[in-house]
């Protein structure tokens, strides 16, 4: 990674400025929040419920920038800088919904805790199914049995109801009623789609429920005639053994762009209940992005734009943007990784 020359560097002095120590705080919040890009590989095309499309981005920007704004006081305490407390973070809109859909999923701030290093640690187009498991854990208990079939359906059908696309573009916008409303759309959509499996396993309770794969690209895999299951909270780490990013950063080593309407278009409502269906994710050739995930991922300012790919390390401050030779499946291009 390189970071910005004037946004970034100057403040990366290893003790607490005692003039600047807001630019300070920002400053490692952006290392931070780069240092999370860098987990994870961005594809899945494997996967049966992948969101391989433009509603990925906000989420993945909005939960990195949630959680780096929520890390970066004990990384900087143990990097050395003393008590720091960010009061700021970027991407308000996807910041918000982000924020709102988590504590939706996991209404106990542990479990919300726990939930958001799994997801962290998520391809980034599964993080929809990982949010999702948590909704049929925490809303649905009880309700779908524990059959894989039964769970990778039940999930399916939630992650179409929250990927809608509303969140397109929602990375951009500057409000953050917009982030807001987008939520408030979302948990409608939500109870809905929970209301709808309640009911169906309540008339038909041994069959799964009908929701197709969202990524039609990757037929269902077939282990020894049982459905592979592609999120399994079982064979997650026990609770006690879960480390916080901010030990996982140690252990490895530890201008913005001004969007006038983004999420809701002016004048337009959300939709409500009977609205077309949502664009089919998926698209593309086995082990490559398809064309709408590519151009998602191209080009545009990074969730923190806080890294450049330049020799000089000129441009690399949250927000401002960058090219980046790109990493595993990550395209060519992809503004936040390196």
């Amino acid at each position: 990674m390189s970071f910005h020359a004037e946004r970034v560097l100057p403040y990366l002095t290893g003790t607490q400025s005692k003039t600047s120590a807001a630019q300070q705080i920002q400053a490692l919040q952006t290392v931070l929040h780069e240092c999370y890009h860098q987990r994870v590989e961005t594809d899945a095309p494997n996967e049966p419920n992948a969101v391989r499309t433009r509603e990925s981005k906000a989420l993945d920007e909005g939960l990195t920038e949630y959680q780096a704004k929520r890390d970066v006081g004990p990384f900087a305490q143990h990097a050395g800088y003393g008590c720091m407390v960010s009061n700021r973070y970027e991407y308000p809109a996807a910041y918000q919904a982000t924020a709102q859909l988590l504590a939706y999923a996991a209404p106990n701030p542990r479990d919300r805790d726990q939930l958001t290093q799994r997801l962290l640690d998520q391809r980034l187009v599964m993080r929809w199914d990982a949010v999702a498991d948590e909704i049929v854990r925490s809303r649905l208990g009880g309700v779908v049995p524990p059959d894989p079939q039964h769970q990778r359906a039940a999930r399916a059908a939630l992650v179409r109801a929250m990927a809608h696309p509303n969140w397109q573009h929602l990375e951009k916008a500057r409000e953050e009623k917009s982030g807001h409303n987008v939520a408030e759309y979302t948990r409608e959509r939500l109870d809905a789609a929970i209301a709808d499996i309640g009911r169906h396993y309540a008339d038909l309770p041994s069959r799964p429920y009908p929701a197709a794969p969202l990524n039609h690209e990757a037929a269902p895999q077939q282990q020894g005639g049982q459905l592979r299951r592609t999120f399994s909270r079982d064979e997650r780490q026990p609770t006690q053994q879960l480390q916080s990013p901010v030990q996982r950063a140690a252990q490895r080593h530890g201008s913005r762009p001004e969007v006038a309407q983004h999420g809701l278009p002016q004048g337009q409502t959300p939709q409500r209940r009977g609205q077309p269906p949502a664009p089919q994710h998926g698209g593309g050739r086995p082990q490559q992005l398809d064309p709408a995930m590519r151009a998602a991922f191209a080009g545009n300012a990074p969730a923190a734009g806080a890294t450049g790919y330049t020799p000089s390390l000129g441009d690399g401050a949250r927000g401002t943007g960058r090219q980046s030779p790109g990493r595993g499946l990550t395209p060519p291009g992809r503004d936040d990784r390196s």
